[in-house]
Parts: structure tokens; C-alpha cells; sequence
């Protein structure tokens, strides 16, 4: 069967939505599965809220949302490599030559002639048919190429030239990405989705690079030859723009949903939060100053006399008490006094 011509379209809205609502859902079934699955039988299931549970829930929600995004880009090959161009309509390669491609469509108009085929299968022979006058035209071919199986919906039918067809393309997807940008500002400006809004115009960016070289540089976009290597398929320059665009915008939408996840952002405070963080800090400065007052009270509080007056005599004592206690447990000043007592008791001996 030939390609729709809207085979190839990523569906940004559907993938948007997909994204907003499926992780946050599939999360939750998992972790309730799994702690029904490994909780002990009478312990109690981590409450929502605790740390616990959100530490589980981000660790699944990542888990998700890589699964998601493998099944997306897996989802989006699959639709390319699933619809045939019409290179292998007609069994050529995609630099075949006008003789080639010729000698294929007879061979496959004598297969599926309407004659032969019977009633109701004369839509076989139209579709090779159209992939024949596409490929046989070298501008048509050029366009098919970069554009895809779009060029044959009835308002590309005015387009006989390269550039025909490469104007009409520009005022076709123009719109689509002027629309994009409006709504990216928008967003910005009311501070809807702020988070990540620079991915987000980069991803726009990504995708007008994508289609631009699709048309100027067909094969720069994604190494033909390692596609190949792995898949023994050539993807032609307008499928590389799908599967990159499809590619890009999971990426971009991954990123914005996990990214918040490990970066916590500090709530801005208010003038009476504010208000109530400085009195709370005042009570705490007051409450230091009264303790730091009751130690010193403390500490005067044994040369206190009856009358309120400090005995100096007695502090002056005590703090010279205390001072040759010090000296006195000094490890030289220890030796140096038993080097006298040992002296002073040898020369009592001497004398008796």
C-alpha cells in the first residue's frame, strides 16, 4: 500500500497530552503496586506526603517516564518504517535512475493492471501509478524526497518547479511554527509552565534546523549509514525530519518532567512571612541575652554578700586559688616541684 500523505505527521498535541496525564497515572498504579507487593504482611504502607513516598514516587516517576519515552521513539519507527515509500513501491533503490524506475512500473502495471486484477482492485494500479508520475518527474522527485507523500494532496497540484513546491512548503509550515512561537512567549509572559521554557524554544529551534536541512542538506540531519547498519533501511530526508522531530519534542517533554523532580525550588517569601521570621528571630535574640545574664549571675553568685555587694577579698582569693591550682597541674611546674621536695629531704638527711 502507498504512504498517506499524513503518515509521517508527529501528532504534537496528542504526544502532549500523553505526556501531561500517562506518567503521573501509570506512576501511581506502580507504587501502590509495589508496596502492596513488598510490604510486609501488618506493616503499615508509606503515607502520601511522607518522605518516604515521595522519595519512591520519584525514583518510579523516572522510571516512567523513561519507559514512555523508549516507547514513543520506538512508536514513531515503527509508523515510518511501516509505510512504504515509493522507492519500494516499485522496488528500487532511492538512486535509482530514470530507466530503472521505468522498467519497475511496467512490470508492475502488467501485474496489477485493472484487466488482470479484477473489479475493485483498480486502486493498486493508481497507487503505482502515483508513485511513478512522482518519481519519473525529476522536480516531483526532488520534493518527494525532502517533503514526503504530502506533495501529492490536491493543493500541491499548482506546484510544476523546485521551487514551486519549496515555496508552497514554506507557506504551508510557516503557520504551524508562527503559531508555536506565539504560544511559547504567551506562556512565558503569563508565567504559565515557566520551568524549562528555554527547552522549549530550543526544541522549536531544533525543529525549523531540522526541515531546513532536510531541503538543503538532505542527509545531514541523522547518519544514514548507521541507520542502515542497524535497521538495513535508508531513511529518506523528509522521514529523518519525522523521526528527529518526534525524537526531539519526547526529549524536550522528558526533560521538563523530570527536571523539576531534582530541582527544588525555594518558595519566595512574602512581606508577612518576612514579618514573622524577623519577630521570631528577635524572641531568640532575647531569650540568648537573658541566659547569657543568669550564667553571669551565676557565676558572681558565691561572692555576693547579704547587702547585694560583691566580696572582692574573697574573688580576689578564690581566682588566686584557681591560678596556682593551674600552674600547679602543669607537668614541668609538677616536675620542678618534686626536683625541690627531693632536694630539701636530702639535705634534712644530711644534717641528722
Amino acid at each position: 500500500m502507498a504512504p498517506h500523505p499524513s503518515s509521517y505527521s508527529i501528532g504534537p498535541i496528542g504526544s502532549f497530552l500523553g505526556w501531561m496525564f500517562l506518567p503521573n497515572l501509570v506512576a501511581g498504579w506502580i507504587q501502590s503496586f509495589l508496596y502492596r507487593l513488598f510490604t510486609r504482611a501488618g506493616d503499615p504502607m508509606p503515607i502520601p506526603g511522607s518522605p518516604r513516598h515521595a522519595r519512591d514516587r520519584k525514583y518510579v516517576y523516572c522510571f516512567v517516564i523513561a519507559a514512555y519515552l523508549m516507547f514513543t521513539m520506538y512508536e514513531c519507527w515503527l509508523g515510518i518504517i511501516g509505510q512504504p515509500t515509493f522507492y519500494q513501491m516499485l522496488g528500487v533503490s532511492a538512486d535509482a535512475d530514470d530507466r530503472l524506475i521505468k522498467k519497475q512500473f511496467r512490470k508492475a502495471s502488467i501485474k496489477y493492471h485493472p484487466d488482470k486484477v479484477g473489479p475493485g482492485m483498480e486502486h493498486l494500479f493508481l497507487q503505482y501509478k502515483v508513485a511513478y508520475d512522482v518519481l519519473s518527474d525529476p522536480a516531483k522527485r526532488f520534493a518527494y524526497d525532502r517533503l514526503g507523500p504530502a506533495i501529492t494532496l490536491p493543493d500541491w497540484i499548482l506546484c510544476k518547479t523546485k521551487f514551486d513546491f519549496l515555496a508552497h512548503a514554506v507557506k504551508v509550515k510557516l503557520p504551524n511554527y508562527t503559531a508555536s512561537l506565539i504560544v511559547l512567549v504567551a506562556l512565558g509572559t503569563l508565567g504559565i509552565l515557566e520551568f524549562g521554557k528555554y527547552w522549549r524554544f530550543l526544541s522549536l529551534a531544533c525543529m525549523l534546523l531540522f526541515d531546513y536541512a532536510s531541503v538543503s542538506r538532505p542527509y545531514f540531519l541523522v547518519s544514514t549509514k548507521i541507520i542502515h547498519f542497524f535497521t538495513r533501511r535508508t531513511l529518506l530526508p523528509f522521514e529523518q525530519v519525522a523521526l528527529g522531530q518526534q525524537v526531539l519534542l519526547s526529549v524536550i517533554i522528558a526533560i521538563s518532567q523530570l527536571a523539576p523532580l531534582f530541582h527544588e525550588r525555594k518558595p519566595k517569601s512574602t512581606e508577612a512571612q518576612y514579618s514573622e521570621q524577623l519577630d521570631r528571630l528577635m524572641a531568640i535574640a532575647t531569650a540568648i541575652r537573658g541566659e547569657a545574664k543568669a550564667g553571669a549571675d551565676l557565676e558572681v553568685a558565691p561572692f555576693m554578700k547579704e547587702d547585694g555587694s560583691i566580696n572582692r577579698d574573697l574573688k580576689m582569693k578564690m581566682a588566686d586559688w584557681l591560678v596556682e591550682r593551674r600552674i600547679e597541674s602543669e607537668p614541668e611546674m609538677r616536675d620542678a616541684i618534686g626536683r625541690v621536695i627531693a632536694k630539701r629531704r636530702q639535705e634534712r638527711g644530711g644534717k641528722s
